[in-house]
């Protein structure tokens, strides 16, 4: 009782620890995601930014290149930054998928075992149902070697483990006396 209850409480543990794993990928991935989100709302305001700067300096007769060189870097660099998130993020995902794989793969394991178990013990079922058919069969010889008639199934067990008639006074195997007790 103890061997199905300690299987019920890990199979239990399993099942939580996916969960678990499963809330941490999510977690993640929503993580990375709202970092992208914030970058890239601050590139689309620092762009819109560098539009007004340049017209600006426009209007007032001239455009410094620095100033705007300066400003483009820096909308380069939250692409890069873009792009690096976004590179954890496929990797949190491939991670994720051969997580799912490897369970899949174990679960499937499980199943052949758990199919290769059941073929055994039918297995030994059909041997013990064989083994049983052979005792009878060597029974009902025995019997008819020593001249008596096959015994009944519902009779009288003898201490040999020979099954007498009905009524029997003495072992039809043995010639030991039979209890009538044992009916």
């Amino acid at each position: 009782m103890a061997g199905i209850f300690d299987k019920v409480v890990g199979e239990l543990q399993k099942g939580v620890n996916s969960v678990s794993e499963s809330s941490k990928f999510y977690v993640e991935k929503a993580r990375l995601n709202t970092q992208i989100q914030n970058i890239e709302k601050e590139r689309k305001q620092r762009i819109e930014g560098l539009g007004i700067m340049v017209y600006n300096m426009h209007s007032n007769g001239g455009i410094d290149i620095e100033q705007c060189g300066k400003a483009c870097e820096e909308i380069d660099q939250m692409g890069l930054k873009i792009n690096e998130i976004q590179g954890q993020l496929i990797a949190l995902e491939n991670e994720r998928a051969q997580q799912i794989e490897l369970a899949r793969q174990q679960a499937e394991a499980a199943r052949q075992q758990a199919e290769f178990a059941r073929q055994q013990a039918e297995a030994t079922r059909q041997a013990e149902f064989a083994r049983q058919q052979a005792e009878a069969t060597r029974q009902a010889e025995a019997a008819q070697s020593s001249g008596a008639a096959a015994p009944p199934a519902d009779g009288i067990k003898c201490a040999c483990g020979y099954v007498n008639r009905a009524g029997s006074k003495f072992c039809a195997n043995c010639g030991k006396p039979v209890s009538q007790a044992s009916e």
